[in-house]
């Protein structure tokens, strides 16, 4: 019309029809809106937590969606906007943190519906700036490890908050060749700089350029594939507290045993108590592991569960490391001293067996029923087991020699070692035509060593 009326315009306007005809009905509105956008690019924009995809949303869009500082993810309900700036034209998805520390379930949700709502053309991954290019490239596989296999080549890369340090313009070609090789590299190679001063015309621009010649392509995610690549919970989290409360159970585990052993003063047994809280305290420990395993070893599905069970690992062999050395120093002798023979017991970890090393630093096997100077007053050998109330740890020693609990020797003896009391098994091996087959070995209680080793060259004893 404004051509229309101006004197010195003589040639006629001919716009198309299609764009002037009033539709006269809903429906045909709704046709003409789809006819209009079915070319128009779909741009997803993911990132973790305050990286700055709302601001740049709202920036494209003319919106005003929450956007401040915060250490939760804002987006709790899914935004998509038609940009139109000037010849520019594009349909834009924002979509809630990766990393939300709350509501992930809902969050995970979200972020599928927004990346299967519609085809799409390009995912814009937001990483925030960082000197080290490799960090950003960190925090980038992170926000993508949601995409299924091959989905990867609709990523572009956005790199926000790029003028957050103050730099020469040297320094910034220099720092946007190493982002844009690196990336490369990588196998991402569009990239694209955002700077909070930029025009919106600017990064409207950048961003349908980067989306040029990307055909729209329909995502899908089937209930396994969400289940399979989304978070469902937060379990790192929640493992995290876990551990957190299972250092301070271990430490006050650790406490009583040794304010028990530091209570205990000259006594008699000190030394074998000492030995057995050491195993025993392990034990415990062990078993604390073993239970947050079981706990929530199915539910491990991300590195950082891992993490939280290897630092559970640390905390156990470094505070258990700590407390033996500790103890250790309390006890008459050194249990570290190979010399010493009271170090040549040993207990086989599997069977439970307990034996005496008689084989010397020649290769050369002694008997073991010697004379020797170190008898303490043929005291018998005891197993102890210690008990919590309240925190306050106490021990006793234990006469049920079928309890194997602790891995503490099975049989009481004394230090003489020619009044040891030895078992003899009993072996009985079967033909059934198939093969040799040994049954269950039977325990006859033996007398003193002599008798058992006469008794080993018998038939029945071999």
């Amino acid at each position: 019309a404004v051509l229309a009326q101006a004197s010195h315009v003589h040639a006629a306007v001919v716009v198309p029809e299609v764009a002037v005809r009033r539709p006269n009905c809903p429906a045909a509105a709704c046709q003409i809106r789809k006819a209009l956008a079915a070319d128009r690019p779909v741009a997803i924009l993911m990132g973790k937590t305050g990286v700055g995809k709302t601001t740049l949303y709202n920036k494209l869009c003319e919106t005003n969606h929450p956007a401040t500082y915060s250490n939760k993810s804002l987006t709790r309900q899914l935004y998509r906007g038609d940009v139109t700036h000037g010849w520019i034209l594009m349909t834009v998805g924002d979509t809630p943190g990766t990393d939300s520390p709350e509501q992930v379930f809902k969050h995970s949700f979200l972020l599928k519906e927004a990346l299967i709502m519609e085809p799409v053309t390009a995912i814009f991954a937001m990483v925030q700036f960082n000197d080290r290019c490799d960090s950003a490239f960190d925090e980038l596989e992170k926000t993508i490890q949601y995409l299924k296999p091959g989905y990867e080549a609709l990523v572009v890369v956005v790199v926000s908050k790029f003028d957050q340090a103050q730099r020469c313009e040297a320094e910034d070609k220099a720092i946007r060749a190493d982002y844009v090789s690196k990336f490369a590299e990588e196998g991402f190679g569009r990239v694209i700089f955002l700077s909070r001063d930029m025009d919106v015309t600017d990064v409207a621009a950048q961003m349908l350029t980067a989306m040029q010649g990307m055909p729209k392509t329909q995502l899908v995610y089937e209930e396994e594939d969400f289940l399979k690549y989304f978070r469902v919970n937060d379990e790192s989290r929640a493992q995290k507290r876990v551990v957190k409360r299972l250092e301070e159970e271990i430490r006050e585990r650790l406490t009583g045993y040794k304010g028990l052993i530091e209570a205990m003063g000259s006594h008699e047994d000190k030394d074998n108590i000492i030995m057995d809280a050491i195993a025993s305290s392990r034990y415990e420990l062990d078993q604390i592991y073993d239970k947050f395993t079981a706990e929530y070893g199915a539910t491990m599905v991300d590195l950082d569960c891992y993490t939280c069970s290897i630092t559970l690992q640390k905390i156990i062999h470094s505070a258990h490391r700590e407390f033996r050395e500790t103890v250790k120093a309390m006890m008459s002798y050194n249990p570290d001293n190979s010399k010493d023979w009271r170090n040549c017991v040993r207990k086989c970890r599997y069977c439970g067996e307990v034996w005496v090393k008689v084989s010397g630093c020649n290769g050369g096997t002694t008997c073991g029923n010697r004379e020797t100077s170190l008898d303490s007053a043929s005291r018998p050998w005891a197993r102890y087991t210690f008990t919590f109330r309240n925190g306050k740890c106490t021990h006793q020693e234990n006469t049920d020699l079928t309890d194997p609990a602790r891995g503490a020797a099975e049989v009481k003896t004394s230090l003489d070692s020619a009044s040891w009391l030895w078992d003899r098994y009993i072996f009985t091996f079967m033909n059934d035509g198939k093969g040799s087959k040994c049954a269950a070995p039977v325990k006859a209680r033996g007398g003193r060593q002599a008798d058992c080793l006469e008794g080993a060259a018998s038939p029945l004893g071999r």
